[in-house]
């Protein structure tokens, strides 16, 4: 069975680089303790043996310390395990010595010590403090301690633990207002998840069956009657869907080259645009060795799949300009004032479209 040690460091294994620091340089090197007669779980030599019950040990060396540290940190009051044992310690222990680092204050130790009673661990005079702490608890003790070094030791380890906490910051801890608040609003956020929970398995279920009906009737050779159905089911407004719609035509032709764009206007509204063969042949040459073309430079509509969703998509334009209510025809007039609201119409492609056209 191991000896019950004297000193008791209380502290979050996340802040071990600062209580090694402390316990090291201060403790040991300065005021001469041994590393035997300290417990600390974070430290070689002074941690649990491999084999021993932990929660036995931590309880028994706390009950028999004649005096606790407890390093209190964002991690420590973060943590359940320590922030028991700050409560074990004021119940099990006569001398008591929370040493905070900021960002924790004094008003954020606990409501069991006293704000007078806390030091800064890396503050000089709270050093000062717990050096003399130190000396009246253990009054048959020597401590031989030239000034000198006291003071040299201390400034070493104040720059050592302020350079780690400047490399590795604490989060910033929160009020016991703000936790409260939190807590209020994350209560209300799960009432509210849960009644809208079942609705939204319900819409869910309802979308996949409108997006699965949708899929099959782009099969189908009547595109007004896919354009009438999306137009039914589609959840935004008429002129949310005519800019999506054009958006993504827009989109589709400037994959082709301008002289090919025209080459789709043309086949499409009927009208002829000349195009200068000498100077686009190349790119139409292209277009035919792309399937996209034939032979005469007309359209292959149900050639690659993008000239399909292109034929697909100037009809669901055409079918959309047909049917579209009043208001939306307003809207367009006030929105393009110079253009008619005609699929065929070259300035609808320059103007809403916004596609460049070649023609000679």
């Amino acid at each position: 069975m191991t000896k019950v040690k004297e000193i008791f460091i209380s502290h979050s294994e996340l802040d071990k680089e600062i209580v090694s620091l402390f316990v090291e340089s201060i403790l040991i090197s300065t005021m001469s303790f041994k590393s035997r007669e300290i417990f600390c779980t974070s430290i070689e030599g002074m941690k649990i043996t491999t084999g021993e019950d932990w929660r036995k040990e931590i309880r028994k060396n706390l009950i028999g310390a004649k005096i606790v540290f407890l390093i209190i940190t964002s991690n420590y009051k973060s943590s359940e395990i320590c922030m028991n044992e700050m409560g074990a310690a004021w119940a099990c222990c006569d001398t008591v010595i929370p040493l905070i680092v900021k960002p924790i204050d004094f008003n954020q130790i606990g409501p069991l010590y006293e704000v007078k009673q806390a030091e800064i661990l890396n503050d000089e005079l709270s050093l000062d403090r717990v050096r003399d702490r130190l000396k009246e608890t253990y009054t048959s003790r020597e401590f031989d301690i030239p000034s000198d070094r006291w003071t040299a030791k201390k400034k070493e380890m104040l720059r050592s633990v302020n350079d780690y906490i400047d490399t590795n910051p604490f989060p910033l801890p929160l009020s016991k207002e703000t936790v409260c608040n939190l807590e209020e609003e994350i209560d209300k956020f799960k009432t509210e998840y849960g009644n809208l929970k079942s609705s939204y398995k319900e819409l869910l279920k309802e979308k996949e069956k409108l997006k699965s009906y949708c899929d099959k009737l782009e099969n189908l050779k009547d595109a007004e009657e896919v354009v009438e159905l999306k137009m039914e089911y589609n959840d935004t407004d008429e002129i949310d869907e005519f800019n999506r719609i054009v958006i993504e035509l827009k989109n589709n032709l400037e994959k082709h080259r301008s002289s090919v764009i025209t080459r789709i206007y043309n086949e499409y509204s009927g009208m002829s645009l000349g195009i200068d063969m000498n100077m686009y042949g190349d790119d139409l040459a292209a277009a035919q060795a792309d399937g996209i073309l034939d032979d005469e430079f007309s359209v292959i509509w149900r050639g690659t799949k993008q000239i399909q969703r292109t034929k697909s998509l100037l009809d669901e334009i055409q079918y959309f300009i047909k049917e579209c209510s009043e208001d939306t025809c307003k809207w367009f007039e006030s929105e393009y004032p110079d253009v008619n609201m005609d699929i065929n119409n070259k300035q609808f492609w320059e103007k809403v479209i916004r596609v460049r056209l070649s023609y000679s």
